[in-house]
C-alpha cells in the first residue's frame, strides 16, 4: 500500500495526471470499518458459529454474528448506519440458557430480514426463525422444526418477504420444507421426497420456489419447483 501511494505521489509530480495503469490499481474499497467490535477467542469460528451478511435493495446491509456470554454462545445482528462516520448498531436476538448456534441470515429486497439458529437440548435440535419486517423491529422467535435428528435448516426469501425452509430428517425419513408468507409464521411441513438429503432453497421476487437436492445413493442432484401459493 505505501509503494503504491509514493508511486501515485510520483506520477502526480512528474505528469501532472494519474496514468490509466497506476489509476486501475487504486483500492476499490472504503476504509476498514469495525462492524463486530466484540471480543472472539482465535478458535471461535471454527467450529459451527460463522457471521452472514446481506442486503436489502436500497443497500441497507446487516450483519449476523455470535458472541459468548457467560460462557454460552448467543446471536446478534448489527445494522450498518450512516455515512460519515459509518456505525454499526447492534441488537441481541437470542438469551437461550445452553447457548445456541447460527445457521443462517436472509435480506430481502423490500429489507425483510430474517435469521436462523438452532438450540440443541434435551436430546433434541430446535430451529427458529426470528424476522424484521421492513422499517420494523425484531419480531418474537418462531419454531420452524424441532426434531432431534435435524441438523440444519435452509432458508429462502422472496423480494416481498415470503420465506421457504428445508431440512433434511430421518425419523420420519424424507426431505421436507415449510412456507411461512410475509408476516405470518411457518405452515405445517410438507413431503418434498421420501428420502433425507442434502438440500438447497432458492425464491423468486414472486414467491416462486425452488427446492434443489442431491440424492442420499445415486448421487444425482434433483430439483423441484413450487409456484407461490401451490403445491409441488
Amino acid at each position: 500500500m505505501r509503494l503504491r501511494r509514493i508511486a501515485l505521489a510520483i506520477a502526480l509530480i512528474v505528469f501532472g495526471v494519474v496514468p490509466a495503469a497506476v489509476a486501475l490499481t487504486a483500492d476499490p474499497f472504503g476504509p476498514v470499518e469495525v462492524a463486530d467490535p466484540t471480543w472472539h477467542p482465535g478458535s471461535f469460528f471454527n467450529g459451527g458459529q460463522r457471521p452472514f451478511v446481506g442486503a436489502d435493495g436500497a443497500g441497507n446491509v446487516l450483519l449476523a454474528t455470535a458472541f459468548r456470554s457467560g460462557g454460552n454462545d448467543q446471536l446478534a445482528v448489527y445494522e450498518r448506519c450512516g455515512a460519515g462516520p459509518v456505525t454499526w448498531q447492534r441488537t441481541v436476538l437470542t438469551s437461550a440458557a445452553k447457548g445456541v448456534e447460527s445457521q443462517s441470515m436472509r435480506v430481502a429486497r423490500d429489507g425483510t430480514a430474517m435469521v436462523v439458529w438452532r438450540v440443541s437440548e434435551g436430546g433434541t435440535q430446535k430451529h427458529y426463525s426470528r424476522t424484521r419486517p421492513p422499517g420494523g423491529a425484531w419480531e418474537e422467535p418462531q419454531e420452524i422444526v424441532t426434531d432431534a435428528d435435524v441438523t440444519s435448516v435452509q432458508i429462502a426469501l422472496s423480494d416481498s418477504g415470503d420465506a421457504i425452509a428445508a431440512w433434511a430428517d430421518s425419523t420420519p425419513a424424507g426431505t421436507w420444507t415449510s412456507i411461512r408468507p410475509a408476516g405470518g409464521t411457518w405452515g405445517t411441513p410438507e413431503l418434498m421426497s421420501g428420502s433425507p438429503a442434502s438440500v438447497n432453497v432458492a425464491m423468486s421476487s414472486g414467491g416462486d420456489a425452488l427446492v434443489a437436492y442431491k440424492h442420499p445413493t445415486l448421487g444425482l442432484v434433483y430439483a423441484r419447483h413450487k409456484p407461490a401459493g401451490q403445491g409441488y
